[in-house]
């Protein structure tokens, strides 16, 4: 059995900001150009509008909500695989499996909320997902198991099916807010906007999320990190 250890963790968020920081700086250098001559020419067009206050809000509100939802999904792999391997004993290739269905029950859930995306606005979609975030993971905590009468690894890979497809929607949704709200030609252009996008969400939340998942089911088993996931959803809410 595997233990998270102090060390362990400090190799994995090394590596992982080394990898990610090569990879966003050919990010930004292609990106930004072509973003930078977007704002040109919006501007030379007359659609300049002024960034108020509440568009700073808007996009600093979207940025946090990214960044916990970024904590959440890079956990949630990392933790549902320390979880099966050491509470329950699953081999590796079932423990690949049954992460791997995770991760491809996004496609599906995409198609229905593309089905059924006019039937609610965006605000009223953003509310919606973020309650089945909450309630999908209310099914991590070993105590709403025994009250359901659930028993075994099913409710924790139940949950991962609804936390991991309702999370990368709402990411989606959030983001075109963001660049909705975002004005060309101030502090908040969209060369800014997406450039601290990429920085909070793949070099912060994705590199330390697993870091700081596997910590909290080393120090409190898999209590401990549904105490996380679920402060990190209703804090994003």
């Amino acid at each position: 059995i595997r233990q998270a250890g102090a060390a362990s963790c400090t190799m994995y968020a090394a590596v992982t900001f080394s990898l990610i920081s090569v990879k966003l700086r050919r990010f930004v250098v292609d990106l930004g150009s072509v973003l930078q001559k977007a704002d040109k020419m919006q501007s030379s067009q007359g659609s300049f509008r002024e960034a108020t206050a509440e568009s700073y809000i808007v996009v600093c509100s979207c940025i946090c909500y990214v960044t916990s939802r970024a904590f959440v999904v890079a956990g949630l792999e990392a933790a549902t695989s320390m979880i099966l391997e050491e509470e329950y004993a699953w081999p590796l290739p079932k423990i690949g499996l049954a992460v791997g269905a995770t991760l491809l029950s996004a496609d599906p859930w995409r198609h229905l909320l593309a089905r059924w995306r006019p039937a609610l606005s965006t605000r009223s979609w953003i509310r919606v997902l973020t309650l089945v975030n909450v309630a999908g993971s209310a099914l991590l905590f070993p105590a709403t198991s025994r009250l359901l009468g659930l028993g075994g690894e099913g409710p924790l890979i139940t949950a991962d099916l609804v936390v991991f497809p309702a999370c990368m929607l709402l990411t989606g949704i959030i983001k075109g807010v963001l660049l909705q709200e975002a004005v060309p030609g101030s502090s908040i252009a969209p060369t800014n906007v997406i450039l601290v996008h990429s920085i909070v969400v793949d070099l912060i939340g994705r590199g330390l999320g697993p870091v700081l998942a596997r910590a909290s089911v080393a120090s409190g088993g898999q209590e401990g990190y549904a105490i996380q996931q679920a402060a990190l959803l209703v804090f994003a809410a």
